[in-house]
């Protein structure tokens, strides 16, 4: 129950797998609705990450992105609004004291009190993370600010330690990558890119002290990776376009193996309890065995996507065998072990999308607002 999810995905491992026990039936606790001091910068949330005494949330003004802290009853206390002109809706994360954002500026706010901590400026956008050490983030498009790179800064003073990946001329727009992706787990740092240039393209490995490179691999990933168990899941692009799981070596990045799945989402593949597990564009939620890459289980939702909202998840994994999927405006509950349908109601009048579990609740995001449910108990 004291479980907080504090990073996409969860954890720096992208595995969407969280401590919190759930049960349906799921009712409403409250919902919360962006505001804006300017009718012409109509306000929004995009998603959330969630700590023991705070709901943090990016959303948007208008086109610029914001971050915002409210208390676990939905009260709203601060907001940061830098009023750029690009909101592309990556996560944010919180790391001690600190609440980060990527999306145009890179910049760290004090939790309890919004006032800006750390600042390295506009124009980058990029997946975050962090250790006990550093923080890291990325860049994906080279516009007037800092080229593509993935950086590593000291905890503490943010000076920047080392840049790998670095590419971009003098030119405005010269290059971007799709992706922006950066996942942590065994010591080591994780990179995927989808770059323009095709040869740049694939995932990578470097040592978080140095940024020393260890490996890379040219693939086509078209989603953000998930870690566990030694290995790396992602969605690539095969050879006739075809989408493919993959799984591949923490090692040295050599793929272990493959599995097509028709329409695969961006969002990082969920990890646990030995299973694989992915939602797909027709609205099929795939389980697939972590060690052999057999398939286990699906799930047809009979619900397509219609949020169209940047870095949308869908899948969160429950201590209690079960697996949460937002479906329109539904929540439905899955037995995670086996794909049984245990719960599923529509709680909203509009589509639900990446859904949080932390503190006993489930957390979600509908039309712009934040919505909090909870289950029949907490346990």
């Amino acid at each position: 129950q004291e479980d907080t999810w504090r990073f996409e995905g969860h954890d720096v491992q992208r595995t969407s797998a969280s401590g919190v026990c759930l049960e349906g039936p799921l009712r409403p606790l409250w919902h919360a609705t962006a505001t804006t001091p300017i009718r012409e910068r109509p306000a929004s949330y995009t998603h959330v990450v969630v700590t023991e005494t705070d709901v943090i949330a990016v959303g948007a003004r208008g086109r610029a992105s914001t971050l915002h802290a409210l208390d676990l009853t939905g009260v709203h206390r601060w907001a940061h609004d830098d009023r750029h002109d690009m909101h592309w809706g990556y996560w944010p994360m919180v790391v001690g004291p600190l609440a980060a954002l990527n999306d145009d500026p890179v910049c760290f706010l004090d939790v309890a009190s919004g006032k800006v901590a750390h600042r390295f400026g506009a124009d980058s956008w990029g997946q975050l993370a962090a250790d006990d050490e550093r923080f890291y983030w990325t860049n994906t498009w080279h516009i007037h600010g800092p080229p593509l790179h993935l950086v590593a800064a000291t905890i503490g003073t943010s000076k920047i330690l080392w840049e790998q990946s670095r590419h971009g001329g003098t030119i405005a727009m010269d290059v971007k990558d799709d992706l922006g992706g950066v996942t942590l787990d065994g010591g080591a740092v994780f990179q995927v890119a989808s770059y323009q240039a095709m040869p740049l393209a694939g995932v990578a490995a470097f040592e978080p002290s140095t940024g020393q490179e260890r490996w890379r691999r040219a693939t086509r990933p078209i989603g953000f990776m998930s870690a566990g168990g030694g290995r790396l899941y992602v969605v690539e692009r095969g050879a006739h376009r075809e989408r493919r799981l993959v799984a591949r070596s923490q090692r040295d990045g050599e793929e272990v193996w493959s599995l097509a799945v028709k329409g695969a989402q961006g969002a990082s593949p969920l990890v646990a309890s030995g299973l694989v597990v992915v939602d797909t564009e027709p609205g099929v939620v795939i389980a697939v065995d972590a060690v052999s890459g057999q398939e286990r289980w699906r799930f047809d939702l009979d619900v397509k996507r219609t949020t169209q909202v940047g870095h949308e998840t869908s899948l969160a994994a429950a201590a209690n065998d079960t697996l949460v999927v937002t479906a329109g405006p539904e929540i439905v509950l899955l037995a995670l072990s086996t794909g049984a349908l245990r719960w599923r109601g529509p709680l909203t009048g509009k589509p639900l999308h990446s859904p949080v579990l932390a503190g006993g609740r489930l957390y979600a995001v509908a039309g712009g607002e934040i919505w909090a449910f909870e289950g029949s108990r907490a346990f």
